[in-house]
């Protein structure tokens, strides 16, 4: 897909593509003293909150395209993995947010039962497999 950008932190945003699209790895701090140098606390804070979203947008505009990208190491540096040992932090990372949000699921359903609000919501199991091959069974909602 082509973007344009028609402001500064448009501009901003799209070269952080295209450099990770070349296969650089940055993180937030990296890519503020790139683009930002910020002198003072406050304008440090404000600038890392922007990068951050900046991030989330190019994680965003990737998933669009069919491209993972995300955090691939331990050095929270961000980009699209390209060997098995950044696969295995990004699936590894991605796994752990999915099986939170199911758990917490499961527990918000659960608790609106016991209270009598979801009376006609029906449960039924889920396999999600474990990195390391075993499957557990986990308890969804439909």
């Amino acid at each position: 897909m082509k973007y344009t950008a028609k402001t500064k932190i448009g501009k901003i945003k799209y070269d952080l593509k295209r450099r990770f699209e070349k296969g650089e790895r940055l993180s937030i701090e990296q890519a503020l003293e790139l683009y930002f140098q910020p002198k003072s606390a406050y304008t440090y804070l404000t600038t890392k909150k922007l990068m951050a979203s900046l991030i989330r947008t190019i994680r965003w505009m990737f998933g669009q395209e069919g491209i993972s990208f995300g955090s691939i190491n331990k050095q929270n540096q961000y980009g699209i993995p390209q060997t098995e040992e950044e696969f295995t932090y990004f699936i590894n990372l991605t796994y752990k947010q999915v099986k939170g949000t199911v758990r917490n699921v499961s527990y918000f359903v659960a608790d609106a039962k016991t209270k009598g609000l979801l009376p006609n919501m029906k449960s039924e199991k889920m396999l999600i497999s474990h990195m390391n091959g075993e499957d557990k069974n986990v308890s969804t909602t439909k």
